[in-house]
């Protein structure tokens, strides 16, 4: 028999198409057991990039990045309440490993176009409200950040480049054009981030880079001159020709969308964050409604990192003690919860919030090294837990060397990556779509249309693609001598443009991480690489 969605021949025990992810009609079907096919697609290539120098500053800031997206875990109980008393009833449990028991499949329906969008994904879907696009543009963090080892790229791989998001910053030292309308700067580019929380770094350190690019935007309000320090957020162009000065110069062009005059004397300036205070207001209101309070965070009450810079909301009036307080990042779009909501366990606990890809839902991720746990829940708008998985941890997870869990989800599915096993799960009701695949570790998870894919953190089987019926649809090793440990992803002309960062093991401790690289993979939509760039690796 033939889809009737996109014709894809499928078998009668396909619940979903292979193909294109959609339920299979007319079709009823109990839990199955079918074997795993895996079409060992091993592909290796290499690009003639140059070797470029490096820092831990944006490797730390990767890692640091998605384990803040994400708590994680290994072998797991489902378990399922429902909304008339909200009483958890363990389920079933799947061990981990190619054997062990089996849990409960469940039909998904999701024949509509709209259920195939992942919230990853709906960044680039049209017809929004504004409503919808203010909380995207809050959550979408997949910018790729650029720094001093990013320079040759920028200009090499200019095919990779054009047209991406990226993050980063300069101090002016040429002023181009000033109008009352647009604005063109010649600047040395540095990166403004410290580790991943938010701080920026000194004068001092940022006069070690000496790369220029050129800046354009809309005029601001308060003109820049020459000395200012600038964050910024905007777009790739491609390289131009510059004349500075007399000589003629090729620089890297950005058409920025934000940018942040830097205030080193006042970090908790209003001004000198990505996310001013009116913004969190806004989107706050959008999720939240609008009995809130909005204050600038305290550190030691409601959070335990000295130089996060966050704002955090109060919930008035609310009845449910897991929705009271918490903290909205002001550069990293984020939402976790006030030290206060976890007993002052965070040490120990990270609690992380999203609204579900509906925008009438929320999960919620809950992360305790102490006794390696991780939860998944997922509540309705009135805050009302509608199930909740658990899943206990058996390997060990080291700071800023492992990702403990990733996920993506669209409208009624979600995908989620934990200790070595991919599950899909049914929202509605909490249930396994398929039999758990062993797949490794990931570092992050991705749902197309046509399948799941994750980056590993091996260079094999590096990348992989599985179905929507739970099947292996390809393999990818990558020649690399990096352990991957995370990834900024983001859809650039309908590509998946993948830049993965790791180090190579020194053989040291945990925190002697030895030489940093990056490398960058394309990936077109049908799931064939474009390109893959080698290993771009510095001190």
């Amino acid at each position: 028999m033939f889809c009737n969605k996109c014709g894809n021949k499928i078998s009668d025990s396909d619940i979903f198409c292979p193909k294109c992810g959609a339920k299979v009609a007319d079709i009823e079907q109990n839990s199955t057991e079918g074997s795993i096919k895996e079409d060992n697609v091993t592909n290796t290539a290499q690009d003639n990039g140059t070797k470029k120098k490096g820092k831990a500053g944006i490797i730390i800031t990767i890692i640091v990045l998605i384990l803040l997206v994400a708590g994680g875990v290994t072998a797991f109980v489902v378990i399922k309440n429902t909304p008339k008393n909200n009483e958890d009833k363990s389920v079933s449990e799947v061990k981990n490993g190619d054997g062990g028991s089996s849990s409960k499949t469940s039909n998904v329906n999701s024949n509509a176009d709209d259920q195939m969008v992942s919230f990853f994904n709906m960044k680039y879907e049209n017809e929004l409200s504004d409503k919808k696009k203010a909380i995207l543009d809050y959550f979408d963090n997949d910018y790729f950040l650029l720094s001093s080892s990013d320079y040759d790229s920028l200009q090499r791989n200019t095919k990779i480049y054009k047209n991406a998001k990226v993050h980063s910053g300069i101090e002016v030292i040429k002023v181009l054009k000033s109008t009352d309308t647009e604005c063109e700067l010649v600047g040395l580019l540095f990166d403004p981030e410290d580790d991943g929380d938010g701080a920026m770094y000194t004068i001092g350190d940022k006069n070690q880079f000496k790369q220029k690019v050129l800046l354009k935007f809309n005029q601001q309000d308060e003109r820049f001159i020459v000395g200012d320090s600038i964050s910024f957020y905007g777009n790739y162009e491609d390289t131009t020709s510059v004349d500075i000065d007399g000589v003629s110069t090729i620089l890297p062009t950005i058409s920025a969308s934000k940018v942040i005059k830097l205030d080193y004397s006042n970090f908790n300036s209003d001004n000198s964050h990505r996310f001013s205070l009116k913004d969190i207001e806004k989107v706050a209101n959008y999720i939240f409604g609008n009995d809130i309070k909005v204050r600038q965070s305290v550190y030691g009450e409601d959070h335990n990192e000295s130089q996060l810079f966050t704002y955090t909301v109060t919930l008035e009036n609310q009845g449910n003690t897991n929705f009271r307080a918490f903290n909205m990042g002001r550069d990293y779009g984020n939402i976790f919860y006030s030290m206060k909501e976890l007993n002052n366990e965070a040490k120990s606990i990270y609690k992380d919030f999203k609204i579900a890809a509906d925008f009438e839902h929320f999960i919620v991720s809950s992360y305790d090294s102490s006794v390696k746990q991780v939860y998944i829940e997922y509540y309705d708008k009135n805050y009302n837990k509608l199930w909740q998985r658990k899943f206990d941890l058996t390997n060990q997870y080291e700071t800023y060397n492992s990702i403990v869990m990733c996920f993506d989800y669209t409208k009624d599915r979600m995908a989620v990556n934990v200790e070595n096993d991919l599950y899909l799960i049914n929202l509605e009701n909490g249930e396994d779509v398929f039999k758990p695949v062993l797949v490794g570790q990931a570092t992050r998870v991705v749902m197309q249309k046509n399948g799941i894919v994750l980056l590993g953190t091996k260079s094999k089987d590096a990348i992989m693609k599985i179905n929507y019926d739970g099947t292996i649809a390809q393999r990818l090793d990558v020649d690399t001598n990096m352990k991957i440990t995370g990834a900024e992803i983001q859809y650039v002309d309908e590509k998946l443009v993948m830049k993965i960062a790791g180090y190579v093991d020194d053989g040291g401790s945990v925190r002697s991480f030895g030489q940093f690289g990056r490398k960058f993979i394309v990936m077109n939509e049908d799931g064939t690489i474009e390109m893959i760039s080698s290993d771009n690796m510095g001190n």
